[in-house]
């Protein structure tokens, strides 16, 4: 079986997915900081904290494989480093903006301070799957390319993730059963 040694090209490529990656826990960062205000519920508000430790851990992680792709590079195509720094800018920004512009709107949402916290877990655990997502195709990818650092990385955090959307799915029950007697409970009073 041959192996593929990885070329200027594929460090390329997989820079582009990380850079992707990065973004995402930068906005996630951002978003769990105002979920951890919100929550009140003690095993939520500990899962985000430590969530969010685990994300800053992540970005550090994802900003030294950058560098460390990028030091790989050879053969850079003549203005492919201003593209690439413009389009990391870029992303980080928006990101950011973005998870600072709906932070008003998650204390407003639900009808109660249950279906709130239902409504944000519902959020973290979708966030989950899109981080999932992010690294199963930068590990697939970082395989078919030979890059093995790469796809360790990868591996390892879709570990935490995953293991973030289990903590979550454990919440799940009785924060649903906390939204139906409050949600019952209001609908008789009125």
């Amino acid at each position: 079986m041959t192996t593929h040694q990885t070329t200027d090209r594929d460090r390329v490529v997989l820079a582009k997915y990380l850079h992707e990656a990065h973004g995402k826990e930068q906005q996630l960062e951002t978003a769990l900081k105002s979920q951890i205000a919100l929550a009140q519920r003690p095993g939520f508000e500990h899962a985000l904290h430590e969530h969010l430790m685990v994300t800053q851990d992540q970005i550090v992680a994802l900003e030294q494989r950058l560098y460390e792709l990028d030091d790989l590079i050879e053969h850079r195509p003549p203005g492919l480093a201003a593209a690439e720094a413009v389009v990391g800018l870029v992303g980080t920004v928006a990101n950011k903006s973005l998870a600072i512009a709906k932070a008003p709107l998650l204390a407003l949402r639900g009808t109660s301070q249950p279906d709130n916290e239902l409504r944000t877990l519902r959020d973290c655990y979708w966030n989950e799957a899109e981080e999932i997502a992010h690294y199963r195709v930068i590990e697939t990818l970082a395989e078919q390319v030979g890059d093995h650092e790469t796809a360790e990385l990868a591996r390892k955090h879709r570990a935490e993730e995953e293991a973030m959307q289990t903590t979550l799915e454990g919440l799940l029950p009785s924060l649903v059963r906390e939204v139906v007697a409050t949600e019952s409970d209001a609908a008789s009073a009125a």
